[in-house]
Parts: structure tokens; sequence; C-alpha cells
């Protein structure tokens, strides 16, 4: 796979990033989907991947989301298996048990199919207790502890078939306590049909690539092992609305991956490594945004929080904490400066131009203010226009949910509202289904 002479020198970070998500990585999917590849060619092409964006290339959670190949390609072999349980009637499920490689390769995939499958209970004629997957929210959907015959015997023992409802007596009596509730909040339909097998990791039940691709990331210990501190910091980060290079910028600052004196001494490209700005200490990280004196001015121009309230922490706790404890809109602030506080450290260095810190923070809040006018802009609603916003709460401890619901005018005036508990509410998914069904 050659990619030196791509037409991609003038990608941003962010471009490279949609570049190789959507190009490079995108090559080998139809291949992938038929042959299970060996671990050293999938490596070979993350080497690749890595050599292109010219740092570490395993998408490791909280990371830039970049595919670990040999994971992606079980995930999409894993495809083809759930077709043949869809279809078992189909040709290519009586007659595909040759020993092929094709066959092989899906086979390969058997581990995480039995992982995320799950039975919807609908007769339960076809759904052994202690075999199969069928009750949400344990281990694998599997009862933990069985009792003799189980496996043999049939969910449908446990329904009372005359009212469509769980026989509590018998499943108190058979399990304990927790599995009992849980058993008890799986909801049955009044006219029941057939059982059907389902993907766990899909609210909807359908199975999909991207669910059994993190489903295989969750069962492999060394995919987060590095960043297991840092899973909050990095959900929060990815999911601000901002322009992806920006993102980009903090995720480098995060890793240390910024080219400043002190990594440049490190690296003997540089004799001195003094800050260029001030002058008076090394130009780490931690001084570059946040001992500077510049640096300093900026954070004291940034409204409504101190930003250096934890001041006392190291770079990357700081980083860390300063971020869980703002709401998602303040985080927008502590986001953009680090591009343009490094964009004037570097003006300082080639054109010896420079500004004060509270000129960089109006850039910054002008920046953001921009951002935010541009998707604030909407239609308003026709006169005649009816909105309706509706939600749900879940209470796991007692399976209970809460739904609200409020309709108004073009105006913003209160038609209708209404609000409701439900029992016997098995996940959070339901009461969210449950609050859209009362606002239809």
């Amino acid at each position: 796979m050659r990619i030196e002479g791509w037409s991609t020198k003038f990608l941003s970070q962010g471009g490279k990033e949609v570049f190789i998500k959507s190009v490079l990585q995108a090559i080998p999917t139809f291949t992938m989907s038929c042959f299970l590849l060996s671990i050293s060619l999938c490596r070979m092409m993350e080497s690749i991947f890595a050599k292109f964006w010219w740092q570490k290339g395993k998408g490791r959670k909280g990371g830039l989301g970049f595919r670990n190949m040999a994971q992606f390609n079980v995930a999409i072999l894993a495809k083809q298996g759930w077709r043949f349980l869809e279809n078992p009637n189909s040709l290519i499920s009586q007659l595909g048990n040759k020993n092929s490689y094709v066959w092989r390769s899906i086979w390969a995939a058997k581990g995480i199919l039995e992982k995320g499958l799950i039975w919807k209970v609908g007769t339960g004629m076809n759904i052994s207790i202690g075999n199969d997957a069928w009750v949400p929210d344990l281990v694998n959907s599997r009862l933990l502890f069985t009792y003799k015959g189980s496996n043999e015997s049939k969910v449908a023992e446990l329904i009372n078939s005359q009212i469509r409802e769980w026989n509590r007596e018998v499943i108190d009596y058979t399990f304990g306590a927790d599995e009992a509730e849980k058993i008890i909040c799986i909801p049955l339909a009044k006219i029941p049909p057939d059982d059907l097998l389902a993907w766990s990791s899909e609210s909807s039940g359908g199975f999909s690539v991207k669910s059994t691709y993190k489903l295989l990331q969750s069962f492999d210990p060394r995919a987060y092992a590095v960043q297991n501190i840092y899973n909050e910091f990095y959900r929060k980060l990815w999911s601000i609305d901002l322009p992806t290079k920006i993102k980009i910028t903090t995720w480098k600052v995060s890793w240390n991956y910024l080219p400043t004196r002190a990594n440049l001494l490190c690296k003997k490209l540089i004799a001195d490594a003094s800050c260029p700005r001030c002058g008076s200490e090394t130009e780490t990280v931690n001084h570059l945004y946040r001992d500077c004196p510049i640096s300093v001015e900026v954070w004291s121009h940034l409204p409504d929080v101190n930003f250096l309230q934890c001041a006392t922490l190291d770079f990357e706790q700081w980083l860390t904490k300063t971020f869980d404890l703002l709401p998602l809109d303040l985080c927008k602030p502590f986001v953009v400066l680090y591009g343009p506080s490094r964009g004037d450290r570097n003006a300082w260095i080639h054109e010896k131009i420079s500004k004060t810190g509270k000129e960089i923070a109006n850039f910054v809040k002008n920046y953001i203010k921009e951002l935010d006018d541009v998707k604030n802009k909407s239609t308003k609603l026709p006169k005649v226009a009816v909105k309706i916003n509706f939600d749900g709460a879940f209470d796991k401890e007692k399976h209970q949910s809460a739904s609200g619901i409020v309709a108004r005018d073009s105006e913003g005036k209160v038609l209708v509202s209404k609000s409701t508990i439900h029992e016997k509410v098995a996940f959070a998914f339901a009461a969210e289904a449950i609050a859209c069904r009362g606002a239809l």
C-alpha cells in the first residue's frame, strides 16, 4: 500500500484524521469481509497509517479512534455469521461447512457472536433457561446460577400463558432475588411472537459492525490500559461541538506531543530550552499553557471561572480535573485557548510579533461567539406548528421510569404538559421509548 504520493500535503491534522478513517482504513474492507487477515498484515497496515499520521496508530479509548485492524477484521466477519443466523434456510447456511479458507475465516468470529447474542422472549418455547443468553443486565445475559435440568427446561415454563405474565411464585422460588427481579422486568407481549435472536449491543436488536468492534475492544485488557484515568476527559473532549482541528490540538497537549523547547532539547534539536516569550523557565507544556506570565494573563481574562484554581496539581492532573469540573459550555474556551496561545508563541519566534494576554482571550471569546452564531441560526416555526418535547428518567434500582411531556405553540406558550411514573421498566432505553410513545 503506497500513500506517499497521494495529494495530502495540504491537509490539516483534522483532514488527515478524516482521510485515514474514510479512505485508508476503508480500502481493505471488502477483503476483510471475506478473509481473516494475519496479525502481521494488520499490524503492517496500522504502521502505515501511523507513519502517515506521525503518531501511535492504535485506536485506544480516548485517542483518535483509529481502528485496530485485526479486531475490525473479526467484527466485519461476524456480520457474515449474523447473516447465517438470520437466514438458516439459505443455501450457504446449509452447505457452508466445507473447510475452505472463507468458511474458516467466518468461523473465527464465532466467539464474539456468542458473547453478543441475546434472545428476545416471545413464546419462550425455543429458549433454554440455563444454556441461552436471554436476561438483560446479567453478565453475558446468562444466568449465573442454574439448577439441575435447567439446560433442558424452556423459558416458556416460567410464563403464565393464560394471562401472559411471568409466574412470580415459580421465579422467586427458583432464582436468587437479583436474577428474579431482572426476569420479572422483561416485558411480555399479550399476543406472543416467536422468540427472536437479537444483538445485545444495539438497542434495535439489529447487528452492526460498529457495536461488534466496540464489544471486541471491551474484552481486550490491553486496549485501554494506558488511558484509564483519562477516559472521562477524552469522552467529554470529543463530544464538544468544536472543529476537529481544535480538539486535536488539545489531544496533543494531553499527550505532550507538541514541539515545545523541552521536547526539542530531549531530541537534541536545539541547545536552549528556555521559554521564547518570557525567558524565565524551561518551556515545557506546563509552562507554555499555565505558568508563563502571558498564559496567566490569558486565563485571568476568560469569563465565569478561575481556570487556575487547581494550579498546584501536575499539569496532567490539572488538565483532567479542570475539564471534569467545568460544564460543557465552559469547556469551549478551555479547549479553544490552546491553539491561539501556541500561535502567539510561534508568531513571536518567527516574526517577533506578540499579543497581550487580554488580546488572546478576546480572540478566544470572539471565535466561540462566531461559531455559536452560525449554529444558532434557525428558522421560526410556522404559526400553526406545535412543538412537543419529551424526556424519560430511569431508576435502575427500583426498575421505575418517569416521563415528562410538554407541548408548545409557535410563540413558545405551553399548551399542555404531563408527567407519569411507570413500573417494571427494564432499562433506560425503554424509559425513553415509553416517553416517546406518550408524546405521540
